[in-house]
């Protein structure tokens, strides 16, 4: 909990959490996850468009923070990636030719 209120403080201090639970089964020498649920949408993206007060901070390296998307979003932000890829192959092929 120490470090997760470290880490709310540093990306912002007025963002506070309601529940921090580690995912997982426990096995040695291996390091699990941390969920962390914040009270509202506000307060998440108050911390993920702070996330560059990290960098260079020793604290936090190693530590990847990731959106937690339901399996529909997660389905609808991989189809966007597929159709990027799509037209970026497109492109290529396309500016070959020329």
């Amino acid at each position: 909990m120490k470090v997760i209120s470290h880490f709310l403080k540093v990306v912002d201090g007025s963002v506070r959490f309601k529940s921090v639970s580690r995912l997982g089964k426990r096995e040695p020498n291996k390091t699990r996850p941390i969920k962390v649920v914040l009270h509202n949408v506000r307060d998440k993206e108050k911390v993920m468009r702070s996330l560059s007060k990290l960098k260079g901070n020793e604290s936090f390296n190693g530590v990847r923070i990731t959106d937690d998307y339901t399996i529909e979003e997660r389905k609808l932000v991989n189809s966007w990636i597929d159709k990027a890829k799509q037209k970026n192959e497109d492109e290529l092929k396309d500016s070959n030719i020329v």
